[in-house]
Order: structure tokens, then C-alpha cells, then sequence
């Protein structure tokens, strides 16, 4: 299931609140999150979690470029500046509705609707707009799924 890393638990985040932070991608699937705003960087943001401040919280992401790469990078980004509030909201939903795990039922249906999203993307038009929309977001989906989990290996 695509979305499987976001299952773990994880320990309070080490980063700093309200910093900008780069997403320096090796490939556009492999980035690392480095403090500031770099040249290198394919997306950057800052995340301030004032929710027990002011009752809210506020992500600013950007991207160089509006690319898959691009997507992903974003995508990491947030997917590592939110990384303690996504665990807490999981946990929230699991506790109330008692999803936790994900039952066979739900997961088998996110698997198939998965391999559905693959053949159409393989399928698509050579720079159909709507496709290429769709390819930039899910990048954005697998990057903030990325971004979570490097974010829960850095704290064991």
C-alpha cells in the first residue's frame, strides 16, 4: 500500500520550527532535507506548528519548477516538516475509528485503485495537461510519504 509509511509511529521531530528547509534530491525520487534554502533545492518550505500558540498552524512550500521532480520534492518537504502532526492525526483517527491497521478491505481497494492511476499515467498522452497534473500530484503524494518516513528513520 502506497501509503504505508505514514502507519508508523514516530517520536517528536528534531527540526527547527519555523525554519526554511530544502529538499536536495539525488535523483527524483531520493532527497535529503537540508536547513535553509539552497541552489541545489528542487522544493523548499518552512513549517510553523503554532498549534498550541495560537490554535493553528502554517506550511509554505515552493518548487523550482513544475515538474514530477519537482512534485516529489514538495511533496518531501512537507511530508518532513509535518511529520509529527501527520503521526498524531493518524493516531487520532486510528484511536477514534479504530482503524489501525487499515483493514484488508480498505487496503486491497488503495492497492487496486494504485495499479488503476499506474496503467492510466503509462497510458497518457506525451504532454496532456490533465495527465501531467495528475503525475505532478501523486509525485507529491509518494514524496510526502518519503519525506515522513526519512523523517521517522532519523529518529529510530
Amino acid at each position: 500500500m502506497r501509503l504505508a509509511p505514514f502507519l508508523l509511529l514516530r517520536v517528536a521531530s528534531a527540526l527547527v520550527n519555523n525554519q526554511t528547509y530544502s529538499a536536495e534530491c539525488a535523483t527524483s525520487t531520493n532527497c535529503t532535507l537540508v536547513p535553509g534554502r539552497t541552489d541545489a533545492a528542487l522544493a523548499w518550505g518552512r513549517f510553523d506548528d503554532g498549534i498550541e500558540r495560537v490554535g493553528s498552524a502554517d506550511l509554505w512550500v515552493s518548487s523550482a519548477t513544475v515538474s514530477v521532480g519537482a512534485g516529489f520534492a514538495a511533496g518531501y518537504v512537507e511530508g518532513a516538516l509535518c511529520a509529527e502532526r501527520i503521526a498524531q492525526h493518524y493516531a487520532n483517527l486510528a484511536a477514534a475509528y479504530g482503524v489501525d491497521p487499515p483493514s484488508a478491505n480498505l487496503t486491497a481497494f488503495l492497492d487496486a485503485n494504485d495499479a488503476w492511476l499506474d496503467e492510466q499515467l503509462a497510458g497518457a498522452p506525451e504532454g496532456d495537461a490533465y495527465w501531467g497534473a495528475i503525475a505532478f500530484v501523486r509525485a507529491q503524494l509518494d514524496g510526502l510519504a518519503a519525506g515522513y518516513a526519512a523523517d521517522a528513520r532519523a529518529r529510530g
